[in-house]
């Protein structure tokens, strides 16, 4: 997990997590979808061509999950229907680490307003938030409300600078009063907290 600045734990009270490759494993990534293409026999270079143009649009909400499964897999007749391979996507998420529990135990300890960031589906976010808990374990009322920035939000590559300075501004929060644990932005050294 990559926490950006400084000590985010005893400065910061309010702490933003990336739900993929933070929390849980990332949901639809190039791996998740190579184990499709093995799974279901799909041709390769096909899949990865039809994905590459759809996926901007599938990851902004533009385009819900049942289109994308036609327009990426089930152009033709298949030997298996869109809800197996539905189901295949969802189960490719699993926790990642300890995290998902060192958030909670966090949580309650009721210091820090905790928020996730996503730039997955919408789908695929309310499934994960859904199976894994995550509404429980941070501090807001709704589902909604909880996830500060979905992918509707978010540049397909995920959370950067001026998505967590715009969410600071919308929740009235400073952002030398805020950190980050982000996958994308750790292994990047994006400057997203204590500016």
């Amino acid at each position: 997990m990559g926490l950006i600045r400084g000590d985010p734990l005893s400065e910061s009270s309010t702490l933003f997590f990336d739900v993929g490759g933070v929390i849980l494993t990332n949901a639809w990534d190039t791996p998740a979808r190579e184990r499709a293409i093995a799974a279901f026999g799909l041709d390769a270079v096909d899949f990865h061509a039809r994905h590459g143009m759809v996926k901007t649009a599938f990851e902004t909400g533009r385009l819900s999950l049942d289109s994308y499964i036609q327009k990426t897999v089930f152009h033709v007749e298949r030997p298996f229907s869109p809800a197996d391979f539905r189901a295949f996507m969802f189960q490719q998420s699993r926790v990642l680490g300890e995290t998902l529990e060192w958030v909670r135990a966090l949580a309650a300890t009721g210091r820090h307003r905790l928020f996730t960031l996503n730039n997955e589906s919408r789908e695929l976010h309310e499934y994960r938030v859904g199976k894994f808990g995550l509404g429980s374990g941070f501090r807001m009322p709704d589902l909604a409300r909880a996830t500060v920035a979905t992918a509707e939000a978010l540049f397909p590559a995920g959370p950067h600078a001026g998505v967590f300075l715009t969410n600071f501004q919308e929740l009235g929060i400073l952002p030398e009063e805020a950190a980050s644990a982000d996958g994308a932005a750790a292994e990047e050294d994006v400057p997203v907290s204590k500016q």
